[in-house]
């Protein structure tokens, strides 16, 4: 289940907050939304979990 905004002028869409990856963003159903890239390493240290165990959280066991 994603999500995203778009903002419209005279019926045009003249911005998105999709970027690179579903994870960035406005928060969804799994998905955090956007935040600091420096989450990762900072939540692997104080976590101890392993960046892509972090990244899997982020993708899949966060948002609403």
């Amino acid at each position: 289940n994603g999500a995203s905004v778009t903002a419209v002028v005279d019926g045009k869409s003249v911005d998105t907050t999709m970027e690179f990856t579903p994870l960035s963003g406005i928060m969804m159903g799994t998905r955090s939304g956007s935040i600091d890239p420096s989450i990762v390493t900072y939540a692997s240290k104080h976590m101890n979990k392993t960046p892509e165990e972090v990244l899997n959280d982020l993708n899949n066991e966060s948002g609403l």
